[in-house]
């Protein structure tokens, strides 16, 4: 069974999602432990997704206003991929920033997940590339719903 939660960064599965972060979307990059922490962090919206007491998905999301903001990272363990978790963890932070008056949210992702995130009503306002990491990645848009 699959809980999701939101959590503080005094909170103790913190350590475990920035393990997990760091993981999934920095080690693979070459980068070392610590390279997932970002300023966003402290005043950040922190989704996680636990299977018994272990962290398998979260998302870090950062307000902009009081009705936008950004998904900033995202991570699920790899043994959950393409299980359907991507998407119930975008639907419970969606549906929970509806409820705290969020009107549109933002994100960056690779080439490789944009169909994916335009699936899920993302829009493409266009694409970026990062030379340091020497890749593509696209900046999304979503207005949000009550329906979310």
């Amino acid at each position: 069974m699959i809980n999701f939660k939101f959590i503080k960064i005094s909170d103790p599965e913190y350590p475990r999602e920035r393990a997990l972060r760091w993981e999934m979307l920095h080690k693979p990059q070459g980068l070392p432990p610590g390279a997932e922490v970002c300023p966003e962090d402290e005043r950040g919206l922190h989704l996680i997704a636990l299977e018994k007491k272990e962290v398998i998905g979260c998302i870090l999301f950062h307000p902009d206003s009081p009705k936008s903001g950004k998904i900033i990272q995202l991570a699920l363990a790899e043994l959950h991929d393409h299980q359907g978790f991507v998407r119930k963890l975008l639907h419970h932070l969606e549906h929970h920033l509806v409820e705290k008056g969020f009107k549109e949210i933002e994100c960056v992702v690779k080439s490789d997940n944009l169909d994916f995130y335009e699936r899920l009503g993302f829009h493409n306002l266009g694409q970026k590339h990062k030379p340091q990491l020497d890749q593509d990645f696209f900046l999304l848009h979503k207005a949000l719903h009550e329906s979310e």
